[in-house]
């Protein structure tokens, strides 16, 4: 069974409305940090994000061709990061599905992205940067002993519904605790909206390079 999700934006960038199946519910709070390059200057001396200079351009109906080329460019150059590519799509981007496809098959966007653009239901294999079912089952022994059946998708439903709240740890490549500590940043934006910090790793952080599996020195 997939779990059917829709997307529900707070300032800035993204958190899911979990529905369909699990109790709905927002990630409370200020809302994912969006990530760009540094702005661009112009003529005017008025800073401009990439976003910006992107929306114009997507907001027309475009050729998917073309628009997987012009995002691309700016996700190889890191001028935006895919959480940015979901915040302009909710601003209103015309960003095709296919376009979105191209850039999965490319490896610069998650299937999470691809499918939260195209529309299609959610699995446990799209939050895999931060959810692997026979982690979270092992690191969390008191699933099993509360009777949770050893079942990717019951434990993925108990992960959106419970696990990130409680900032359970459910990958060896994220651990929430490694993360608040290196980017002390997070903490100020986010503070105790545990799921926000999990869906700012899937969206922005891996991109970024920024570490979750251990601390920094």
């Amino acid at each position: 069974m997939k779990t059917r999700c829709c997307r529900k934006w707070i300032t800035g960038s993204a958190a899911l409305l979990l529905a369909a199946g699990i109790t709905a519910g927002t990630f409370a709070g200020s809302g994912l940090t969006a990530h760009a390059a540094a702005a661009y200057d112009s003529k005017w001396t008025q800073t401009y994000t990439m976003e910006e200079l992107l929306m114009p351009a997507l907001a027309k109906n475009t050729d998917a061709k073309g628009v997987y080329e012009q995002l691309r460019q700016a996700l190889r150059f890191k001028t935006i990061y895919p959480g940015n590519i979901l915040d302009i799509w909710e601003k209103g981007a015309k960003i095709p599905a296919d376009a979105a496809r191209l850039l999965a098959d490319d490896g610069l966007i998650t299937s999470y992205v691809y499918k939260m653009i195209s529309g299609q239901a959610l699995e446990a294999s799209d939050f895999s940067d931060v959810f692997d079912a026979a982690y979270y089952y092992g690191a969390n022994p008191d699933l099993a002993a509360a009777g949770v059946p050893y079942d990717e998708q019951t434990l993925f439903l108990d992960f959106l519904e419970n696990g990130m709240a409680a900032g359970r740890n459910a990958s060896a490549e994220f651990n929430l605790s490694c993360y608040k500590k290196n980017y002390p940043s997070l903490v100020k934006a986010f503070g105790d909206n545990n799921a926000n910090y999990y869906m700012h790793y899937m969206l922005f952080g891996k991109a970024m390079g920024q570490v979750a599996d251990k601390l920094l020195k």
